[in-house]
């Protein structure tokens, strides 16, 4: 079973994370996850959307960012982001983080940490996320 919570098409701007980070956790907290999963679902879509924002705009191609939540298999919350940029190499990218006060290159291994997995699309400019709800579910 999936059940899509939220779908928003959203123009590739760093003033839009915030309301869709209020509008999904809105729509997951229906759900009653646990605060981990409400935690992890939350630092990893703001993540997400600063590098689709960051990566994934250009300045020559501002575009939207597509952003949705889905319920899977009664357990499982499903968050993608997918922009619309080139996308990059992600098979043939280093996520682990030695040092966790760089300014840059945490976001994925941060993400990495607190998610039940994390994958990537071929063209490298979407990303998929599951949380388990946790113990709170239901």
């Amino acid at each position: 079973m999936k059940q899509l919570l939220y779908s928003s098409s959203v123009e590739g701007k760093k003033e839009n994370i915030k309301p869709v980070v209020l509008d999904i956790l809105e729509a997951a907290s229906s759900l009653k996850p646990g605060e981990d999963a409400l935690f992890s679902l939350e630092l990893s879509l703001r993540e997400l959307m600063a590098n689709a924002i960051e990566h994934g705009m250009t300045t020559d191609s501002q575009g939207d960012i597509l952003v949705q939540l889905r319920l899977e298999k009664g357990r499982r919350i499903v968050l993608q982001v997918r922009d619309g940029g080139e996308g990059f190499d992600w098979k043939n990218t280093d996520f682990s983080c030695s040092d966790p006060y760089l300014e840059k290159g945490r976001g994925i291994s941060l993400i990495s940490s607190l998610v039940n997995e994390i994958s990537f699309n071929c063209r490298g400019n979407e990303a998929k996320v599951i949380i388990d709800l946790g113990a709170e579910y239901g």
